[in-house]
């Protein structure tokens, strides 16, 4: 019994000096032995936090809004009851000698060109990358809008726009900031590999994610295919997509008011490979479409809004999911939800 009652003692003492008390000393447990263990415990709990800084921690959210961090990513993603996080943005920030510039009619050629050069820079893309997601996304057309709601030159959804503090999702500046910085985020997610990242661009870096590569959606496989076409044209040439400010905003009647497309510029050796790369590897993927009407409509403080398939309210965000992708949207920014 007092042998049982000794074990207890000595167990106490550990537990305490792990939480960082300072115990007295006792029994045959003397003060050089308590610092030994001290500093063992300490090392470990250290080495435990340093490990932990290091793991691939990433945000999930349950059908009733609770999040969870976790590392364990195979056991959530697999769990049909959780839907990974979106990314967390950063705010923009519009250069001074643009923020006069209040309409797209502000901007010209050589604006657009200047402002594609400063973003570039400062998120560490190519030019000629940005400009192929312009060319592919909104042809030009700073009044694009897609049937989901995607608006502007680079195509911003209206909760990521929110996210980032885009004002006018309209206004080349503040569009072109975000869609950069948002393709800069998702290269970074993926270890640089520019096709996984412009597929998470089009489809959601989740759907990315779930299918372990490009998604099996036609519109995907054709994004990414065409703009790796249009990023080797702007690396080529001097080409660039011809800023349209005067366009009307729906980009499916801008599209067919167009006139056919200008022949393209010979295609070097290279360029050919390239492209039989591409169609060897799209030819590859399943085929699949994101069809469906949405459930609930996103109506948004600034005017926009965008379809949701699911609205899940948590403290101070919605989290707010369509077509597989799910957003993180702070409640200050949504209007009503009808």
């Amino acid at each position: 019994m007092l042998r049982l009652f000794s074990v207890a003692c000595v167990v106490v003492v550990l537990l305490q000096t792990a939480a960082g008390a300072n115990p007295p000393v006792i029994g045959n447990v003397d003060q050089a032995t308590r610092e030994q263990l001290v500093r063992e415990m300490k090392e470990r709990r250290e080495a435990i936090q340093r490990r932990r800084a290091q793991e691939d921690l990433r945000a999930f959210v349950n059908q009733d809004g609770v999040l969870t961090l976790t590392n364990r990513l195979g056991k959530y993603r697999r769990d049909p009851e959780y839907t990974e996080i979106q990314i967390d943005y950063e705010p923009i920030v519009v250069a001074p000698k643009y923020r006069g510039y209040t309409t797209p009619a502000h901007y010209d050629q050589s604006a657009i060109e200047r402002l594609v050069a400063e973003y570039a820079r400062q998120y560490g893309l190519e030019e000629s990358l940005i400009f192929a997601v312009i060319r592919v996304e909104s042809n030009g057309n700073p009044n694009a809008v897609s049937h989901a709601g995607a608006s502007g030159l680079m195509q911003l959804m209206p909760g990521t726009a929110k996210e980032m503090g885009v004002t006018d999702i309209f206004n080349p500046a503040q569009n072109i900031a975000g869609g950069t910085q948002y393709l800069s985020k998702l290269l970074k997610l993926f270890d640089g590999d520019m096709r996984l990242a412009l597929a998470g661009y089009n489809a959601g870096p989740q759907n990315v994610i779930r299918y372990e590569g490009i998604p099996p959606f036609r519109e995907t496989q054709n994004y990414v295919r065409d703009v790796f076409h249009w990023w080797r044209v702007y690396n080529n040439t001097s080409a660039r997509p011809e800023y349209l400010y005067g366009a009307p905003k729906s980009l499916e009647a801008y599209q067919q008011e167009q006139a056919p497309p200008p022949a393209e510029p010979p295609q070097t050796p290279q360029m050919a490979s390239h492209q039989a790369e591409d169609e060897d590897t799209t030819r590859q993927m399943a085929r699949a479409d994101l069809d469906g009407p949405a459930e609930y409509t996103i109506h948004f403080t600034n005017g926009t809004s965008q379809p949701a398939d699911r609205v899940i309210p948590g403290d101070d965000h919605y989290y707010i999911q369509y077509q597989g992708v799910t957003k993180r949207v702070r409640k200050e920014h949504v209007d009503t939800i009808s």
